[in-house]
């Protein structure tokens, strides 16, 4: 899938409160300071079809976004966390 095409249709103010988020000098602290051992099991069945989409790809989000490719590779390996600590 070439994510650029949908990505440009993102007009400014249009992400609904995650361009606040993602402005946030902290977004990246809270991140690494987030609760893994603790999480509720309705945001990893929210989460989880996402990751298990074949689409759902580091590499080809990479393409797109250096940031977008962390965000990806951190929401895989926190549900990664959650399915094995459990």
């Amino acid at each position: 899938m070439d994510y650029w095409e949908p990505a440009k249709k993102v007009r400014r103010g249009s992400l609904g409160g995650l361009e606040g988020l993602l402005n946030d000098p902290k977004f990246l602290d809270s991140l690494q300071e987030y609760d893994k051992d603790n999480i509720d099991p309705s945001i990893v069945t929210k989460v989880k079809p996402y990751i298990t989409n074949p689409e759902f790809n580091p590499d080809k989000i990479r393409k797109a976004s250096k940031a977008a490719h962390g965000l990806a590779c951190w929401a895989i390996a926190i549900e990664s966390y959650d399915r094995v600590a459990k």
